[in-house]
């Protein structure tokens, strides 16, 4: 049986448990205020009472179903066969075939000949035409002049004189001036020291005098020379040329021709057939028949069972007024709604 059927049952079986009067399903009374004494009633304890609930229960039960079960059984049947058989059948059949014919044929055609014929023509020449001119043109002349310029010259002279030079040691490429002859002084070198070393200088005494001096010259003289001028013109004259050209030529000729004519033809000829024959046959086949067998099945049935149970009844009584710890109460049946006043503990 499904799980959905399992709901209404737990839904009557807990209505059946709590009694009417009280429990889950009891109705809040409410507080009268006209008399004191239903408000005063509280919870005193509690009494066992016997009652009687249905519960559901689950029997298993045999009981006999119907069940339709298939069989396969063997039944012979009668089916139509179709089998092709082979017919042979002579018919005149009339047909076109091409036979080869040998034929004369004249065609014109046409031939490209080379014509040669003298013809005048004229012609453009260009003939070169001299003539003498004289022209003017200037030529240079070189000469030469003497003239006086100032001339300065270095009329110094050397002069040796003590340098003092840094003295190193030998840290380098260039050893130190110190110690190029004394050994000893390796030690003593680490720190720079000077030394006097005489040195070449020149001294510069420039002296500007006035000389003669010999100058090139370069002068322009315009003189007279003779040219001859060249120039074209175009003349026209006329020639006789040898002209070849090409004409077509009308020729005709004769040759022989192979040609496929058509032929009718009448012949008999053998075409084989087929043909679809139906033919009778019995076969077996296997056939599912349905048959009806009584089972006995185990089916689980609910069942309501009365029984008797304890359930738990509060007893209602009268409880003793709590005494008033704050001045603002104004009479003990205010102390009695403790619950909802601040005034009373």
């Amino acid at each position: 049986m499904k799980r959905w059927l399992l709901v209404p049952v737990a839904l009557f079986t807990l209505v059946a448990v709590v009694p009417a009067e009280g429990g889950l399903f009891r109705k809040k009374k409410s507080c009268d205020t006209s008399s004191s004494s239903n408000c005063g009633q509280v919870i005193v304890g509690y009494e066992t009472r016997k009652q009687e609930v249905t519960v559901p229960e689950w029997v298993t039960e045999t009981r006999k179903v119907s069940v339709t079960e298939y069989h396969m059984v063997p039944e012979k049947r009668t089916i139509t066969r179709h089998k092709c058989e082979q017919v042979s059948e002579t018919k005149p059949v009339t047909f076109t075939t091409y036979e080869k014919v040998k034929e004369s044929r004249t065609e014109d055609y046409y031939v490209c000949e080379q014509v040669t014929a003298p013809e005048t023509r004229t012609v453009v020449v260009c003939e070169r035409v001299e003539e003498k001119k004289t022209g003017t043109r200037k030529v240079a002349k070189h000469g030469t002049r003497i003239e006086d310029r100032q001339v300065t010259k270095d009329m110094g002279h050397w002069e040796t004189q003590c340098v003092e030079v840094a003295c190193y040691s030998n840290g380098g490429g260039r050893k130190g001036l110190c110690c190029r002859k004394k050994k000893s002084c390796e030690s003593d070198c680490e720190a720079p020291k000077t030394k006097l070393v005489h040195q070449k200088h020149w001294v510069s005494k420039p002296v500007t005098t006035t000389e003669k001096v010999t100058v090139a010259t370069c002068d322009w003289v315009e003189e007279k020379y003779d040219y001859v001028a060249v120039s074209y013109k175009n003349v026209e004259k006329k020639e006789t040329v040898n002209v070849v050209r090409n004409v077509t030529v009308k020729k005709s000729r004769t040759f022989d021709v192979w040609v496929c004519k058509p032929v009718t033809k009448t012949e008999n000829r053998t075409y084989i057939s087929y043909k679809t024959v139906a033919v009778p046959e019995e076969i077996t086949v296997n056939v599912c028949k349905p048959t009806t067998v009584v089972k006995d099945v185990q089916v689980k049935v609910c069942r309501h069972v009365t029984k008797v149970i304890e359930v738990k009844v509060p007893v209602y009584g009268t409880a003793a007024p709590a005494p008033c710890a704050a001045p603002e109460c104004a009479s003990a049946s205010d102390c009695g709604r403790a619950k909802r006043s601040k005034c009373c503990k």
